[in-house]
C-alpha cells in the first residue's frame, strides 16, 4: 500500500513537471512579451498542497530551471552582467516562498481536520468521526448487503485507577488500551473512543463469527492489562446486523444496551445478539 502511494505521488509530481515544462515552452513562444511568472506558481503550489514541502521546493527549483532554459532558447541577454542571477535568485526565492506558505498551510488544515476527528489523547477516532464513518459503512452495507459488527467496550474498575493512582495513569491506561486495540483488530476495522473510559469497535463486513473473533480480542486485551499490571477488565456489548438497522444511532445503542447487561451480570465478560427486524 505505501508503494502505491509512493507510486501515485511520484506520477503526481510527473505531471506537475509536465507542466512545468508546457509553461516553459509557452514562456519561450511570448518571447518575454508576456510575463509568465505567476503561472511557474501553479505546478509549485499544487507541489505544495499535495505532496508536501519537501515536494513543492522541488517543484520550485525546477520552476527556476525551467524559467531558465526558457530564457536560454530566447537567448535573452541582460543590460546588467549580473542581470541573470539575480533574476534567478529572485525568482528562486519567490518559488521557495509559496511552496514554504503553501506547505505550512496545508499542515495546518491537516493538523485542525484532525482535531475534529480524532481523540487528543489516544489517536483514536472520536465519537463524531465514528459516527460518521459508521452511518457511510452502514449505508454499504444496505446497498451490497454486507453484514456488519458494532462492538461497545466499557473500562471496568477504571474509577479506581484514576482515585488509587491518580488521573495521569488513567490517561496512561487508557492510551494502552488504545494501542492494544488497533493492533488486535484488521486494518479495515474502525476503533474510537467515545468518551470517557468507553470505546467502540466497527467491523465492516464481519457476520456471527464476530462473536468469537471478539471474544478472542477480549481475552488477548485482557492478558495484556494483567502482564502491565492494570486492575481493569472489560464489559464488552456486540451486534451483527444482516437486515440493517434505520440508523447507526439504532445499532450503537444496542449495543451499548448489551455492554449494560453485562455490566449487572458482574461484568467481565462479552454478551453478542445478531440485530432483528423486531429491535426496530
Amino acid at each position: 500500500m505505501a508503494a502505491d502511494f509512493d507510486r501515485t505521488r511520484a506520477a503526481y509530481f510527473a505531471g506537475l513537471c509536465m507542466l512545468l515544462a508546457g509553461i516553459a515552452y509557452l514562456d519561450h513562444l511570448t518571447i518575454h512579451e508576456i510575463d509568465l511568472s505567476i503561472f511557474y506558481l501553479l505546478p509549485v503550489g499544487l507541489a505544495a498542497w499535495r505532496l508536501g514541502i519537501v515536494w513543492g521546493r522541488s517543484a520550485a527549483f525546477l520552476a527556476v530551471a525551467s524559467w531558465g532554459v526558457a530564457d536560454w532558447l530566447d537567448d535573452y541577454v541582460y543590460k546588467l552582467p549580473w542581470g541573470v542571477y539575480w533574476a534567478s535568485v529572485n525568482h528562486a526565492v519567490f518559488f521557495l516562498a509559496v511552496a514554504e506558505v503553501t506547505g505550512r498551510l496545508r499542515l495546518a488544515y491537516e493538523m485542525i481536520e484532525r482535531s475534529a476527528f480524532c481523540d487528543a489523547l489516544t489517536g483514536l477516532y472520536n465519537r463524531r468521526a465514528f459516527f460518521t464513518m459508521a452511518e457511510k459503512e452502514l449505508q454499504r452495507s444496505r446497498r451490497y448487503g454486507h453484514p456488519l459488527t458494532v462492538c461497545y467496550i466499557d473500562v471496568d474498575h477504571f474509577k479506581r485507577v484514576n482515585d488509587t493512582r491518580g488521573h495521569e495513569a488513567g490517561d496512561q491506561l487508557l492510551c494502552e488500551i488504545a494501542a492494544a486495540l488497533t493492533e488486535l483488530v484488521r486494518q479495515s476495522d474502525i476503533v474510537a473512543r467515545l468518551g470517557g473510559d468507553e470505546f467502540a469497535l466497527l467491523l465492516p463486513e464481519t457476520d456471527r463469527v464476530a462473536q468469537g473473533v471478539l471474544e478472542r480480542l477480549r481475552e488477548r486485551l485482557q492478558q495484556r492489562m494483567d502482564t502491565a499490571g492494570w486492575p481493569v477488565t472489560f464489559s464488552v456489548g456486540a451486534v451483527t446486523c444482516q437486515q440493517s438497522p434505520r440508523s447507526i444511532d439504532d445499532l450503537v445503542q444496542y449495543a451499548d444496551a448489551l455492554m449494560y447487561q453485562v455490566k449487572h451480570q458482574g461484568k467481565n465478560k462479552l454478551l453478542y445478539e445478531v440485530w432483528q427486524e423486531e429491535n426496530k
